[in-house]
């Protein structure tokens, strides 16, 4: 039933009111390789890793063949890099280095958005990542066009330019419903969406790879002790958020989708979606400490609408997901 709109009055953080829901990893790949096809003037991308062969051409056409210029976020560590670079090596194509500073010996920062924009006009933002593999998951994605493309562009172009120019560019994306964590630029608008969509919600489907990040679990706690109603679908759960949700009476179920459910997403009252690359853990939800590289932190990227087909879309995928009680 749709129920209060969880982002509108919020000025700080917007939600997405046209989008196409993508529903699993097979989806999820063909998108990618539409929208990368389609472009004809520029195409940028957050990439931790580009490892599927169809997309990986099909990129490298439009970077060498077709001379596109674009910007790739990449991580600066060995696995990323062989992935990537022989990709965009000689093309017209702004390369990225994500945290390279720190990372350079301490590999311990890095990327793990996934996201395409095609000519500032279509973007997929997604679970997914951008291999093989892929293509039997449960992945999901939002694809956006328009203004919306064009601040992820932004976004993505912003990351060559410092923290400053990351920061500005991240809080005009997350008013406009892209949210971005990066410990580098300490940017943790990702992390302040996902909470405030279970601290305003009365309904709550949840749904992610992983369970490790104790503030998420508390907040969940929180809701519940309200009176809200929660359906929390995990594939795997770190025995300490294990206890503080079965301490709290917590209902949660284990999701058994058998090539793997990779998707994190969180549908909130009905009327808004939540899909990022970011998994429920400290990794991917909590703030680098100060200057310390050595404190594992990635980049994460997620996107939220509420457009009603899509947010109905992602719902009725994850309710459809198996799973056994917790």
């Amino acid at each position: 039933m749709l129920q209060r709109a969880v982002f509108s009055g919020t000025p700080d953080l917007g939600s997405i009111p046209a989008a196409r829901a993508v529903i699993g990893g097979q989806a999820v790949l063909e998108s990618a390789l539409d929208i990368a096809g389609s472009a004809r003037e520029r195409l940028s991308a957050d990439l931790f890793l580009l490892d599927w062969k169809p997309l990986r051409r099909t990129m490298r056409e439009r970077w060498h063949d077709g001379r596109i210029p674009g910007t790739v976020v990449l991580s600066a560590d060995g696995e990323a890099e062989r992935s990537v670079l022989p990709v965009i090596e000689g093309a017209a194509v702004r390369h990225a280095a994500y945290a390279a500073e720190h990372v350079r010996g301490a590999p311990k920062w890095w990327v793990h958005s996934k996201a395409l924009v095609a000519d500032n006009d279509r973007a997929l933002v997604t679970t997914g990542v951008f291999r093989k593999g892929t293509r039997k998951r449960f992945d999901v994605g939002i694809e956006v066009g328009g203004s919306h493309a064009r601040l992820l562009d932004r976004l993505m172009d912003a990351e060559g330019r410092g923290p400053t120019a990351v920061r500005v560019a991240a809080t005009t994306a997350a008013r406009n419903g892209i949210l971005l964590n990066d410990p580098a630029a300490g940017v943790q608008l990702l992390t302040r969406g996902i909470h405030h969509a279970i601290e305003q919600s009365d309904d709550l489907l949840v749904a992610t790879k992983w369970l490790a990040d104790l503030d998420t679990t508390r907040a969940l706690s929180a809701a519940h002790q309200r009176g809200a109603s929660i359906d929390l679908r995990v594939e795997a759960i770190d025995p300490v958020n294990e206890y503080v949700l079965r301490r709290d009476g917590v209902p949660f179920s284990v999701t058994t989708h058998p090539k793997g459910m990779h998707a994190n997403v969180i549908v909130a009252n009905g009327s808004d979606a939540i899909v990022s690359s970011a998994h429920l853990s400290p990794r991917a939800l909590q703030p680098a400490a100060p200057g310390d590289q050595w404190v594992e932190r990635t980049r994460e990227l997620g996107a939220v609408t509420s457009d009603p087909e899509a947010v109905a879309a992602i719902r009725r995928a994850v309710m459809a997901l198996d799973a056994v009680p917790g």
